[in-house]
């Protein structure tokens, strides 16, 4: 082989590393997570600005290294035949494609991409600068190609798409947490976050025979009582049904007036407004409307204005971040009072009714059929009901009822496990 015979080869093994650039390239800019690179390039690495900016204009970074690609292995193998031929002859041209095919699938292909799968983010910002350079130099071609590219997309009309779905962010979360990348509450806490707007009020509340209430025309003991066998900072006051809801009394501000009037003290003048939300309200737009409006409790209606049950602003943040305890919490008997408390929530939201639960009274049809929030009969007086807090009877527990006053249903409504009041 004369010294002439060289600068084909070497001209072939030039045009060979610069198809695994195009490829390392390609496969880096392809797989680089862009939070990464934009965080680097918020720091200030300019190398990162370069690839952010070739990210953000990913088409035309495309476009310049597939026509670089094309380029190079046309080149290549044009190179090739003419070599082959003239120092074996036509009939080795067959042999040297074949050859040639497999060199460069492993050596411009295969190899360089796998390597930048590897190490997307430092391949991308290694070669950035270059890349940028390319596409300056290539950029006649590239606008030509990118304009034909685009034409056609109008064409076709192919619909603009995010580039991350919903359904995909949950996958990446889960897959991420899986390769230990996170940790496991970390991605519990991602997923609650995800789903907090697809829930509702109604899927969350205190229901209706669970809430702890007042009567507006109780008197000063029965209020006490309540207050005492309960462990709530507000509670509901209801005139005559507890359909209708009439304002929240705060427990501190109804003790500070007892201490100081005694039983004179006025329900009616000390109870604050109520906050009413409809059932299918989500809870992310309850939570901001109740903070906005300083508010810790809001009345859930049904679609005919009946009242389903109460909703605290504790009840909306545990669906974010799970259960809040108290210090004066039992978190073994809260768990196995809340199975029940499941159950009902889940009838609540499928049916707008409350079931009866076995082994209180429900009025005549008690364990029978399940109670229409707002339209079922008064339970008997003695019927206990657990609030997943504390186990809490009636305003009127231990005493008999006044001669024509009506017991809230469900005993006495207690609230929902872990809400505070």
């Amino acid at each position: 082989m004369d010294s002439d015979s060289w600068l084909p080869i070497v001209s072939i093994l030039s045009l060979m590393l610069v198809a695994c650039y195009f490829a390392t390239a390609e496969t880096a800019l392809a797989s680089a997570n862009r939070i990464r690179i934009k965080s680097l390039a918020d720091d200030g690495n300019r190398r990162a600005q370069k690839t952010v900016a070739l990210l953000d204009d990913f088409d035309r970074a495309l476009t310049t290294l597939l026509v670089g690609i094309n380029i190079v292995q046309i080149a290549c193998a044009s190179l090739t035949t003419l070599f082959v031929k003239r120092l074996w002859g036509a009939g080795a041209v067959a042999v040297s494609t074949v050859v040639l095919a497999i060199v460069v699938f492993f050596a411009a292909e295969m190899l360089p991409k796998s390597f930048a799968r590897a190490y997307p983010e430092e391949a991308a910002l290694a070669l950035a600068p270059s890349l940028r350079m390319l596409m300056t130099l290539l950029s006649p071609i590239t606008v030509l190609f990118s304009g034909i590219s685009k034409f056609i997309t109008r064409l076709f009309g192919v619909p603009d798409a995010p580039t991350v779905t919903e359904d995909e962010l949950y996958d990446i979360i889960e897959s991420i947490g899986e390769e230990g990348g996170i940790e496991e509450e970390a991605s519990r806490l991602i997923h609650s976050a995800l789903e907090f707007d697809d829930i509702t009020v109604q899927q969350v509340l205190t229901p209706r025979n669970r809430m702890v209430t007042v009567a507006l025309d109780d008197s000063c003991e029965e209020i006490l009582s309540v207050i005492r066998e309960s462990r709530h900072s507000r509670l509901p006051v209801y005139d005559k049904t507890p359909d209708n809801i009439v304002g929240i009394l705060g427990i501190r501000r109804y003790l500070k007036a007892y201490l100081a009037q005694g039983e004179s003290v006025s329900l009616a003048e000390l109870m604050d407004p109520p906050y009413f939300l409809p059932r299918k309200r989500r809870i992310d737009d309850a939570l901001s409307e109740m903070s906005g409006r300083k508010q810790h409790i809001a009345v859930v209606r049904d679609d005919f204005g009946g009242v389903l049950g109460i909703v605290t602003v504790e009840d909306i943040l545990e669906e974010l971040v799970g259960e809040i305890w108290d210090e004066d919490d039992d978190p073994a008997q809260e768990l196995a009072e809340k199975r029940p408390l499941v159950q009902e929530g889940a009838a609540l939201a499928q049916t707008g009714t409350v079931p009866a639960e076995g082994g209180s009274a429900q009025g005549p049809d008690a364990g029978n059929a399940p109670v229409p929030v707002g339209k079922g009969p008064a339970p008997a007086e003695d019927a206990p009901v657990s609030n997943g807090k504390a186990s809490a009877k009636g305003p009127d527990a231990g005493n008999p009822p006044a001669a024509g006053q009506q017991t809230p249903p469900g005993g006495e409504p207690s609230g929902r496990d872990g809400s505070k009041r």
